[in-house]
């Protein structure tokens, strides 16, 4: 296939822009992997060609968007565009929405229509579509490419977590140290350095709750694929539909407050064999379900099946 890629090349961190992992490194990697031919147009640099003219040149069968609503993160996502591909059928065109679980109501549920197809991280935001109107969706769990995370790595770190910190987090994070739970924190590293962490780690940890909404909603995040796809064991703050996508206590585990992670995090240190069973089964789960050449293929059926005109 030919497939013209919509997306975000970069992110913002406070040590300047860094190269999106998922959307660079998983997705436009994967699928020139899978051989196909894969145009990259950013959204966050402006690009030399209108994106109508690029459809009308190269012809694509795809138009693959991840887009975003928001002009601070991405300035220059081509809407217009966009809409009158998808009106006029000049190809296919998909988005994959990311934050359903706080945008839905203000945004997904608003511009899906610009879109022929678009899948959801969340497994209940599917009938949430539906309910609109909108059936042309599918579910688009989060992955990450196996290929980058070096799983045959020593594990010398017992417990990190990656990512920024917030009170919620801080205060968690905390309630460990005291209990005599040391959970070593990364923040501002790259992407490789992130990968490098997580597969030295025996535990990863995960946060769920997103603080963009008010009240924070909880929702399934990137950095559940990525830890299990560095060969690590997730503990992570359950989110809806999880349960879907591993089992848990056999091949995540999972918590709901800062007492339960700790109970869990004293029982995983002491037993070994245990611990080594759930993170062998997560990842066999991973490889076999959420690793993104898995994920692009079900996306790529998904959108194969289906007639636009």
């Amino acid at each position: 296939m030919k497939i013209i890629m919509v997306v975000n090349k970069t992110l913002p961190s406070r040590n300047g822009r860094f190269v999106d992992p998922i959307a660079y490194d998983y997705i436009y990697k994967g699928f020139v992997k899978m051989g196909h031919e894969t145009i990259f147009y950013d959204t966050v640099e402006k690009q030399n060609i209108s994106l109508v003219n690029l459809v009308k040149n190269e012809e694509p069968d795809l138009l693959f968007c991840c887009m975003t609503g928001d002009k601070g993160l991405t300035p220059y996502e081509p809407w217009e565009d966009i809409a009158y591909i998808t009106k006029n059928n000049l190809t296919k065109t998909f988005n994959w929405f990311c934050d359903d679980a706080w945008r839905f109501d203000d945004f997904s549920s608003k511009v899906c229509w610009d879109f022929h197809f678009c899948s959801t991280a969340e497994t209940y935001c599917i009938e949430k579509f539906k309910k609109i109107g909108y059936d042309n969706v599918t579910l688009g769990f989060w992955h990450a490419d196996s290929e980058l995370f070096e799983t045959s790595i020593e594990k010398d770190i017992d417990i990190s977590f990656c990512g920024q910190l917030n009170p919620g987090r801080i205060k968690f994070l905390s309630y460990l140290k005291n209990r005599g739970i040391d959970v070593q924190h990364f923040s501002g590293i790259t992407t490789k350095e992130m990968k490098n962490v997580i597969s030295r780690s025996r535990i990863g940890i995960n946060f769920s709750k997103n603080y963009n909404s008010y009240p924070p909603v909880l929702q399934v995040k990137g950095r559940i694929a990525e830890v299990v796809a560095g060969n690590t064991l997730l503990l992570t703050e359950y989110a809806p539909g999880l349960e879907e996508h591993f089992k848990i206590d056999k091949e995540i585990v999972v918590f709901k407050s800062p007492d339960e992670a700790y109970k869990k995090i004293q029982f995983l240190l002491k037993n070994n064999n245990i611990l080594e069973t759930i993170k062998n089964n997560g990842y066999k789960r991973f490889i076999k379900d959420h690793d993104t050449q898995v994920r692009l293929k079900q996306i790529l059926e998904f959108v194969n099946a289906k007639s636009i005109h």
